[in-house]
């Protein structure tokens, strides 16, 4: 569960470090609160609360984010568990550079970090990730590798042209391996007049769009997803109205902060 959720929340808060055609990204702080929308009937899940804060900032030649979960699930015995994650990312714009670090900890196994660096040779080409730390090796990139940024950057255009569907193949650094197959679905924008979760003024006026990502691990073939995310991709780069789906049960990610942070000085 641990590899999909964090996957899944990444890669969808880093659709907020995006601009859709002819937009302007806003750097901001996003605050959502996570709760558990739907269980498998033979989940032992019986509740989750938790919230997850994003942050993007503008660094010239690059995009920065943090994202912070705090989440605990209670079972149907009883048990509890904590989980506690934070994701640094910093990405160059031209989609050829990625750094992160990721911290994990939770009640019943022992801390975790990951960190490292991938680089690629060229737009559309291969290139190598190297994980530091207690594990440390490096991971050769296929042709055509995306990084989480630039996915969003493919993903938002394609929604403002009007396709329906993107694949790509994309790494994030969550963990050991966090190359992953997505196919996303790109459901058409939003009609006017349909309100956010949080009313805004950095909302006000924004075309928006609702995707559909669907993960599978890569060399997967069996055609099954391994997890989903919903969300509704503001033009600005705030996302909203996300839900997770780790097939055993859901998560929805409510929205009630939104916050401009200051541009960078270019």
């Amino acid at each position: 569960m641990r590899t999909f959720f964090l996957t899944t929340i990444l890669a969808a808060t880093c659709l907020a470090a995006i601009p859709a055609q002819a937009a302007q990204l806003v750097p901001h702080r996003a605050v959502y609160s996570l709760s558990l929308t739907t269980t498998d009937p033979g989940s032992k899940i019986g509740n989750a609360v938790g919230d997850l804060v994003f942050e993007v900032d503008d660094l010239c030649d690059a995009w920065s984010s943090l994202t912070e979960m705090r989440f605990q699930v209670l079972y149907d015995d009883g048990t509890e568990v904590r989980f506690g994650t934070s994701i640094k990312a910093w990405e160059s714009k031209d989609g050829l550079d990625y750094r992160f670090f990721v911290k994990r900890r939770s009640t019943f196994e022992d801390p975790e970090d990951v960190e490292g660096e991938a680089k690629l040779e060229g737009p559309g080409k291969g290139g190598t990730a190297t994980f530091k730390g207690d594990n440390p090796h490096t991971l050769t990139l296929p042709a055509d590798t995306l990084f989480p940024t630039r996915h969003g950057l493919v993903l938002a255009d394609a929604a403002a042209a009007g396709q329906e569907r993107v694949y790509a193949t994309v790494f994030d650094g969550t963990e050991d391996e966090a190359l992953y197959q997505v196919n996303a679905l790109l459901a058409g924008q939003v009609p006017d007049g349909v309100a956010p979760t949080l009313a805004s003024p950095l909302l006000e006026g924004e075309a928006s769009w609702r995707l559909v990502l669907a993960y599978f691990e890569d060399g997967d073939d069996t055609g099954v997803a391994q997890h989903e995310a919903t969300l509704r991709l503001f033009a600005n780069g705030v996302v909203d109205d996300q839900l997770f789906d780790f097939g055993d049960f859901a998560l929805k990610a409510r929205l009630v902060k939104l916050e401009e942070r200051p541009k960078g000085g270019c």
